[in-house]
């Protein structure tokens, strides 16, 4: 596919348009919930996840984000490039509902195109480099938007959730099995590799280095390390499910649930998963939800649905090649 190598676009007069910081974090946070808001009637965002979502180490907010503002100062739209190691480009925007329609979204799709555009000579060379936004199946909108530009749909991916109304089903453990909490100085290492590992074929995958893990997750400054949960053999970490906790709203959410391959097919995933259900109901969070792959390889769909939880949103993830190439991320191409 041929790639514009100069786009050159402006808006309407009556917006300005500037890179974002930390200090429009209060005014982002609006504006996503406004958005929610308008596609599903609801929203479960809080400035605090807002805030610990754009202070991760792939962001850079002074360079590769945009805020659409309005003469009053008022942010109506902005967009952000998550850049994973320069490969796989993960595009991000969300536009006030009551600016739709006025060639904003055209407008912070192209920006981000040119940033990408701008930075393939820090990718490895020879590698294949791909544009990939997200954006929700009942924004037609925005999928009639990427059709046009030459997106493609390569993946659809579900928010799950269980309320849970009384006490949950206890874990059974297989034979040999222990689980503990997270300890910081003495897990670190070892989580990381777990988590590389038990996530190395599912798609998209890029490895991280070890250094920007910690950042991301262990310098995160709303990291509890009570909620991550470390399943062992012996010595060895085999699996863990690595959650979290927001107060408004209250709700738990599993942000990592892995298993190395040896040990997979043996009830450990559903065992953490469980483990982690009991340990917020017995804290008084009684709603859980983690995000999934609806096509992922490893069952984890079908262990979620027998676990009780179920889908409340479907985001749709589209592809556009920049420059073809040896593929980085696993699986992109299928």
């Amino acid at each position: 596919m041929k790639i514009r190598k100069t786009i050159m676009e402006t808006l309407s007069p009556e917006f300005q348009v500037r890179h974002l910081s930390l200090d429009d974090i209060a005014d982002l946070t609006q504006l996503l919930i406004a958005n929610d808001i308008a596609t599903f009637g609801e929203s479960n965002l809080t400035e605090e996840r807002v805030r610990a979502n754009w202070q991760s180490s792939h962001a850079h907010l002074e360079t590769d984000s945009w805020g659409v503002f309005t003469p009053d100062g008022k942010l109506v739209a902005a967009a952000e490039v998550d850049n994973q190691a320069y490969t796989l480009f993960l595009l991000f925007a969300g536009i006030h509902p009551d600016y739709n329609g006025r060639g904003i979204g055209t407008y912070l799709l192209h920006q981000m195109e040119q940033w990408i555009i701008d930075h393939m000579h820090l990718a490895p060379k020879h590698s294949r480099i791909i544009s990939s936004p997200t954006t929700s199946d009942k924004n037609k909108a925005a999928q009639q938007l990427f059709e046009h530009e030459g997106y493609s749909i390569i993946r659809r991916f579900w928010n799950m959730e269980i309320e849970m109304h009384e006490p949950p089903v206890l874990p059974q453990w297989a034979e040999g099995i222990t689980v503990r909490t997270f300890v910081r100085g003495q897990d670190d290492r070892a989580v990381f590799e777990m988590i590389e590992g038990s996530f190395q074929d599912h798609w998209g995958h890029i490895p991280q280095n070890f250094e920007s893990w910690t950042q991301d997750r262990l310098n995160n400054p709303h990291h509890d390390p009570t909620l991550w949960f470390l399943a062992y053999e012996g010595s060895h970490i085999i699996g863990g499910a690595l959650c979290s906790y927001t107060k408004k709203p209250e709700r738990g959410r599993v942000n990592n649930l892995g298993v190395l391959r040896p040990w997979r097919h043996k009830g450990i995933g559903m065992a953490l998963l469980l483990h982690a259900f009991n340990e917020f109901y017995r804290r008084g969070t009684h709603i859980v939800e983690l995000g999934v792959d609806s096509q992922n390889l490893t069952g984890a769909v079908r262990l979620y649905e027998r676990a009780g939880m179920y889908v409340t949103r479907e985001n749709i993830a589209y592809n556009k090649e920049m420059r073809a190439g040896v593929e980085v991320a696993q699986n992109m191409g299928s």
